[in-house]
């Protein structure tokens, strides 16, 4: 799942080239000639409230997009979430402009979207079913149906009220038209918020399943997900799994047979069975960029000067980065930025220096075997949406570039993982992906359990500290301890803030060895070489080299001496 930018205020050339496109004429027979990537960009750039003309004009299949990539808040390694508020700051949008047209539009969304975000801001009761029944003992009747001191009101014959205050008036003025102008639409919309208004069931303990609004999130999530892969994502918990299971990859042994399997261009898929599912839909999907113009929708040629607007829609949106240019390496797609598509579209450009990378192999299957050329660049990008989707780089997410990047890394690592030297033509017969599982089990051994089982061995032999930090060192023990034993280092990596106490320098690099996908820090060459000088903290390496585990290595044998200052 791709990288989503923050809805931050974009720079005034940007609104004033945006604003200028909105006015062109033919806009609005141009849109449908968008992919859907793009469209959202360009909504997220200019905001909701600029483009509403745009979002009348576009295709179901488009508004669908648009709102499946808007309305989920991405959490680096972790399933998306739904954004109610990013929701009710559409509702406000559109309601602003007009209620009338609000109405029209929000029909075109998906129903079970509509419901889920409704059910965030109010609760519904249908009084019919409410009347008061004859008492039976002394006890006066309770005719209360809400809590008196809520904010409700009574829309087509359903009695609303707020769960929260936000969005309260933009959401009675659109339900009033919605049941005005859009009756059979409104009634099953109130119906499904009715459904997410009940009070749940009694506990008894008796079973663990989910309340009906949790069962309405994970159900809207998983036809949200559904979509996604046939687009070309990964979803975090394919993602997750798949990353899980590489990290058990056994190491390489002289008798053992080739790793990974055979080519697709051969007839066979990738060992794992996730890579295989995605490939073999990325294979049957329709071969666009999303990043470029889409094909016209119908067979008719367009006209002259809808054409002449379409050039300069685009022409502009280039300018200002909001489609980009295709890579000259690897991939066919185009390249994306921010959140605009699968990063199966960015992981293009392969440059790692020297024979010790996968460069040699791609080039030789680039010169000899195009199609299995074009076959290692969907695995390539498969590879990259997993980690942009299932992992974490420290405590943030991938961007698409550097997704790339620690692919190739990983994918090199692999490489001196193999029994045996390999071929140049090693990509004919092998899979990148069976590469970067034997690189990224390597990584997790050599690296990250390295790392943690090193750090303990020198907490056990620091001397005593003072109270504050000796419990801090107990801590991060235990955790060590834990997480270690569970395969997940990484979960200590909290803990590990009493070391900065310590030794910062110290502190800073285990912060990126000790990491799900480690990282070397610019700190550790610099304590390894002993150099002096400024070193940039937002700058590090992806291991991919025998050097770059030696350098582990020997900043972990440095360590006790560092802490123990």
């Amino acid at each position: 799942m791709p990288h989503r930018p923050d809805a931050h205020e974009p720079p005034h050339g940007t609104q004033q080239q945006l604003a200028r496109l909105l006015e062109l004429p033919h806009l609005a027979q141009v849109v449908p000639h968008l992919a859907p990537d793009v469209l959202h960009r360009w909504i997220r750039h200019a905001g909701v409230d600029r483009c509403l003309d745009l979002l009348d004009a576009t295709t179901p299949a488009q508004l669908t997009t648009i709102l499946d990539l808007d309305l989920w808040t991405p959490l680096p390694g972790q399933d998306e979430r739904f954004d109610a508020d990013r929701f009710g700051e559409w509702l406000e949008h559109l309601v602003e402009r007009d209620p009338a047209s609000a109405a029209g539009l929000v029909t075109r969304f998906d129903r079970a979207l509509v419901v889920t975000g409704f059910s965030e801001y109010l609760r519904v009761l249908d009084p019919g079913v409410l009347e008061p029944t004859a008492q039976t003992d002394d006890e006066a009747a309770d005719h209360t149906i809400f809590a008196t001191d809520g904010i409700t009101a009574e829309i087509g014959g359903y009695l609303v009220q707020a769960r929260r205050p936000e969005t309260w008036d933009a959401i009675v003025a659109l339900l009033v038209e919605l049941a005005s102008d859009h009756t059979a639409w409104f009634h099953g919309v109130m119906q499904g918020c009715r459904t997410l208004s009940h009070a749940g069931r009694e506990r008894d303990d008796l079973d663990n399943l989910l309340e009906q609004p949790e069962q309405s999130r994970q159900d809207l999530a998983d036809q949200r997900d559904d979509r996604q892969v046939e687009r070309g994502y990964t979803t975090a918990a394919d993602a997750r799994a798949f990353l899980s299971r590489a990290r058990q990859s056994p190491a390489p042994t002289a008798d053992m047979p080739p790793a990974a399997s055979a080519s697709p261009a051969a007839g066979r898929s990738p060992a794992n069975p996730i890579a295989a599912s995605y490939l073999d839909r990325r294979r049957h999907a329709v071969d666009r960029s999303v990043d470029m113009p889409a094909a016209p929708l119908d067979a008719a040629p367009i006209a002259a000067e809808v054409a002449a607007t379409l050039d300069e829609v685009v022409r502009v949106l280039a300018a200002e980065g909001l489609v980009t240019e295709r890579p000259r390496g690897l991939l066919g797609g185009g390249r994306t930025g921010g959140d605009g598509g699968p990063a199966a579209d960015v992981a293009a450009d392969v440059e790692i220096a020297g024979d010790d990378g996968i460069r040699p192999w791609l080039d030789h299957v680039r010169e000899h075997q195009p199609e299995r050329f074009l076959a290692c660049g969907r695995e390539l990008a498969f590879l990259a949406n997993t980690l942009i989707a299932g992992c974490r780089l420290q405590t943030r997410a991938f961007t698409p570039q550097e997704a790339s990047d620690a692919v190739v890394a990983t994918c090199g690592l692999g490489r001196l993982s193999l029994a045996s030297p390999a071929p140049s033509d090693y990509f004919v017969t092998h899979d990148v992906i069976g590469l970067f599982e034997l690189g990224w089990a390597r990584l997790h051994r050599d690296v990250s359990v390295f790392v943690a089982e090193e750090l303990l061995a020198t907490l056990r032999q620091l001397p005593a500290a003072d109270s504050p930090t000796l419990a801090g060192l107990r801590q991060l023990r235990r955790s060590l301890t834990t997480h270690v034993a569970s395969g997940r280092p990484w979960l200590a990596h909290d803990a590990l803030d009493v070391l900065s106490t310590l030794d910062t320098p110290s502190w800073y690099g285990l912060l990126g060895l000790l990491g799900e996908c480690p990282v070397i820090p610019a700190v550790v060459p610099a304590i390894v070489r002993r150099s002096t000088g400024r070193i940039d903290p937002q700058r590090f390496e992806f291991i991919a080299t025998a050097a770059h585990l030696d350098t582990v290595r020997t900043f972990m044998a440095r360590l006790p001496d560092l802490l123990a200052g």
